[in-house]
């Protein structure tokens, strides 16, 4: 099993990237793999959801 954490600045600034807002919701993508633990092979298992940082409620879109 692999873990990973992270942390981003609320607002970096960066034109890729929306900024996140504590107070509302964001859609935020993941996706892993079955078994291999690799940066580079295709995920086959994604899903995005809105979280709702303050509240902790998750959606799930698809």
């Amino acid at each position: 099993m692999t873990t990973i954490s992270f942390s981003l600045a609320l607002d970096n600034n960066n034109k890729w990237d929306k900024p996140i807002r504590p107070e509302g919701t964001s859609r935020v993508m993941i996706a892993y793999g079955a078994g291999q633990d690799s940066f580079i092979s295709r995920h086959k298992y994604r899903a995005v959801y809105d979280i709702n940082y303050s509240t902790g409620e998750t959606n799930k879109i698809k």
